[in-house]
């Protein structure tokens, strides 16, 4: 007998429109030591509708950056009631 689904403390994945962000990335500051990402580090997300921003610079990757602005976002937004 197939077990029912359970629920998680996740929340979905909330999906974003692109017209409703701004996202804008800076290089690393050259202070980092030898080991120097050679991508964008650092990355600002702005909601456009809400207005809220969050910044995110705690891993080397832009990728890994803009998957934490956005899921800190995500869940700010959730938070709220716009």
């Amino acid at each position: 007998m197939p077990t029912p689904p359970q629920p998680t403390d996740k929340p979905s994945p909330q999906r974003f429109d692109p017209a409703e962000l701004r996202i804008e990335a800076w290089p690393p500051s050259p202070e980092r030591g030898m080991i120097v990402p050679r991508i964008s580090a650092g990355v600002r997300v702005v909601h456009l509708p809400s207005g809220r921003e969050v910044v995110c610079t705690e891993h080397r990757s832009q990728h890994h950056n803009r998957a934490a602005a956005l899921a800190e976002l995500a869940r700010q937004l959730a938070g709220s009631d716009v």
